[in-house]
């Protein structure tokens, strides 16, 4: 089990990552890293490893990773394979410096290639491969000894889309096996929210060096905690500023979009509002699904659409105002307010999800 305790990463011109996370990743677990470039996820990694230095505790196990490094593996997104060496060299090389038995060393490199279908590459060398072979060849060494923690950088970056689908989903069956069977934990960094959703059992979403949210699909999609969480998960997700008052016992979301001034109902949500919030500017948030047609709502023109499946996603945007919709027909015009018991309210400042009653 891996355990993070009040972790921070802090460099020497002042700044600081992750904000003191506290994590655990349980053997077997998989956990996606989500986040754009620059959001500290490689960082996050090397903290892990002990390859960078953190405020906070780390263990495996009882004992710091950097102790044990028999037992964790840092694939990093460049391969790092030895040019000069063929690529049964470079599986073989983890063995080989363990004093491993060679006819153990070979029964296990031609185990890794064939999960990984390299049995045709072994007599060549890095320079001789395509992309996605010296990407498989990074990653078959994963297999090549019994590990409790395998870190993995990026590995489908600078891939065509089609190459990296299919090896996503090539070593994602491996490594799930290797998961589930056998208790090793994997932590996978990732800017793709399809790839760490469909992969880990747990996402953690990163922007900026702050952990945003960490939870299963379901758990960010129905509860995000910032309105970054939300658009993780949920490519039409929406948010408008807004204010938020009461009349007549009524709570109400006031707010202008496409120049018109609006207001939206949500006493239903009013338990779980605390009142310092009220009368104050806020976000309300809502995906993109989640709306009624009402012809007293939003009146928006319909400047960009696509079919998906069975379905049409509308989208209007003006100089401020960008808004996307799910419905189940086409209009090049659309009246609609968002499901009062589906929106999300988040502290503007901030942008995270408002204290609740």
């Amino acid at each position: 089990m891996l355990k993070l305790e009040g972790v921070v990463k802090q460099y020497s011109y002042g700044k600081r990552l992750y904000g003191a996370v506290d994590l655990t990743v349980e053997n077997g677990e998989i956990l996606s890293v989500l986040g754009g470039t620059g959001s500290g996820k490689t960082t996050f990694l090397k903290t892990i490893s002990g390859i960078d230095d953190h405020e906070g505790t780390i263990t495996l196990d009882g004992t710091p990773p950097s102790a044990k490094t028999d037992d964790v593996i840092m694939v990093f997104d460049d391969g790092a394979l030895f040019p000069m060496r063929t690529v049964f060299d470079n599986l073989a090389y983890p063995l080989k410096i363990r004093g491993v038995d060679k006819v153990e060393i070979a029964k296990r490199v031609v185990q890794a290639a064939e999960k990984f279908g390299l049995v045709a590459c072994l007599k060549m060398r890095p320079r001789s491969l395509s992309a996605v072979e010296k990407r498989k060849v990074s990653l078959a060494r994963i297999l090549m000894r019994d590990v409790k923690l395998i870190l993995l950088d990026d590995f489908l970056s600078d891939l065509t889309r089609k190459d990296a689908d299919d090896l996503f989903e090539e070593v994602t069956k491996v490594l799930y096996t290797l998961a589930k069977d056998k208790g090793t934990s994997v932590i996978f960094v990732t800017d793709n929210p399809r790839y760490a959703f469909s992969f880990g059992d747990r996402t953690m979403v990163l922007v900026g060096g702050d952990v945003k949210q960490i939870g299963t699909y379901t758990d960010i999609y129905n509860h995000p905690h910032t309105v970054w969480s939300a658009e993780a998960v949920d490519e039409n997700y929406n948010a408008l500023k807004g204010t938020l008052t009461t009349e007549n016992d009524n709570l109400n979301f006031v707010f202008s979009v496409f120049g018109q001034n609006l207001s939206l109902d949500v006493t239903c949500l009013k338990d779980q509002i605390q009142e310092d919030y009220i009368g104050k500017e806020v976000l309300c948030g809502w995906h993109g699904k989640d709306v009624v047609i009402d012809e007293n709502g939003i009146k928006m023109d319909v400047t960009f659409s696509k079919k998906i499946e069975d379905k049409f996603v509308l989208e209007g945007a003006d100089s401020f105002d960008r808004l996307k919709i799910v419905t189940d027909k086409f209009s090049d015009q659309i009246s609609f307010l968002p499901k009062a018991d589906k929106v999300h309210f988040f502290d503007v400042r901030e942008n995270s999800v408002m204290k609740r009653n």
